[in-house]
């Protein structure tokens, strides 16, 4: 097959954006029958170098439609014999259709070239581009790239063909977003262990105004802390989250990170927070029942914390008879509870049970007593 190049650029539009990923080499093929070559038809390879991602605010972005037509070695027989010399021209255009469905024009530059085409081997016809194109659209959403007619016009002896390729092909697509900003706040940023604390977020472009076609942002938001995660949903462009329950004793740093959905013309965004758990209240209650002679003794302990969170560890309880401590027992706490088992009291009169929870690593300490009698 011989190739024919066709590099077309034409056209500047005022706006702003720039290139934020690697440009895309997509290409389209369609086919193309010269006017009397029905039995020859041409393949039309287009292709761009527009990136698939571009951000609104930046600098203007230079886009570039190739068009690229293999020739058949077939047709120099038709061209007037198998050693002819051949000019080709042609034009290479297109359009760049908005999201609202506008478009403009993309490219429209001719130029020409002198080779020879043979029945076998190779030939190449580049046509190099008269200028850059400039695109810079003001709207976010998906832009499509569309091929316009291909016009190529191969001239050799006494036979001049005309082929044009058709209309609408689609080159390539190119996403154009929003820069986001995402604001987190916590309340409160100071919380017992077992409290809740809430994270809302909002998104919205960084942007003066609200370009065309952008609406509130949507997507989820992910809040990151002390190794936790938890998400949250846009409404409205915001969202608000319960926060994970975290270890006393340590400033968490926090993480909102702002991930766009599928019909989200926003670019992913994040800030930052910090969050401080200090120990929770605790408060403990002792009961001692009274019993007879000989009997064992039994004390109930429980231990509560202020927001509800479990209570976990050990309780020291402690038997006095007067000043006189007679026995101590360490429990630990089942759920918040434990019992204490003193044996039995041989001696009757009047007896206290001290009990003290011990402050673990979420919870403060807090003491209770009770008395008792033994008859």
């Amino acid at each position: 097959m011989k190739k024919l190049a066709l590099l077309c650029a034409g056209v500047v539009v005022t706006g702003s954006f720039v290139a934020v990923a690697t440009p895309a080499e997509a290409a389209t093929t369609t086919t193309d029958n010269c006017s009397g070559m029905t039995t020859q038809p041409l393949n039309v390879t287009r292709s761009s170098n527009a990136p698939t991602t571009m951000v609104l605010g930046g600098a203007p972005q230079d886009l570039t439609l190739t068009s690229v037509i293999d020739v058949p070695a077939g047709l120099a027989g038709t061209l007037l014999g198998t050693l002819v010399g051949v000019t080709g021209s042609g034009t290479s255009t297109g359009v760049i259709e908005a999201p609202d469905g506008t478009t403009a024009p993309l490219g429209g530059a001719a130029s020409s070239v002198v080779g020879t085409l043979l029945s076998t081997g190779d030939l190449g016809l580049p046509v190099t581009p008269d200028t850059a194109t400039r695109f810079t659209p003001a709207q976010a959403g998906d832009y499509r790239l569309l091929a316009r007619e291909v016009t190529t016009t191969l001239s050799g002896g006494l036979t001049t063909l005309t082929c044009q390729a058709p209309a609408g092909a689609v080159v390539d697509e190119i996403r154009v977003l929003s820069p986001s900003t995402t604001t987190v706040a916590v309340s409160p940023t100071t919380v017992a262990y077992g409290q809740i604390s809430r994270a809302t977020a909002k998104v919205a472009t960084s942007l003066p105004s609200l370009p065309a076609g952008l609406g509130a942002a949507s997507g989820t938001v992910q809040f990151s802390a002390g190794g936790k995660t938890v998400s949250g949903t846009l409404t409205s462009g915001q969202t608000t989250v319960a926060l994970p329950r975290l270890g006393a004793g340590q400033t968490y740093p926090l993480t909102a990170a702002y991930h766009p959905d599928s019909s989200a013309w926003y670019e992913e965004s994040q800030d930052n927070a910090s969050l401080m758990v200090v120990k929770d209240g605790t408060s403990t209650a002792v009961t001692a029942p009274n019993i007879k002679r000989r009997h064992v003794e039994v004390a109930t302990v429980q231990v509560r914390s202020v927001h509800g969170a479990m209570v976990r560890g050990t309780v020291r309880a402690i038997l006095k008879k007067g000043t006189k401590t007679l026995r101590a027992k360490t429990v630990a706490l089942r759920k918040g509870n434990a019992q204490v088992r003193f044996g039995k009291l041989r001696k009757r009169g009047k007896y206290t049970v001290l009990a003290t929870y011990r402050a673990s690593h979420n919870f403060k300490r807090s003491v209770d007593k009770d008395a008792l009698k033994v008859r």
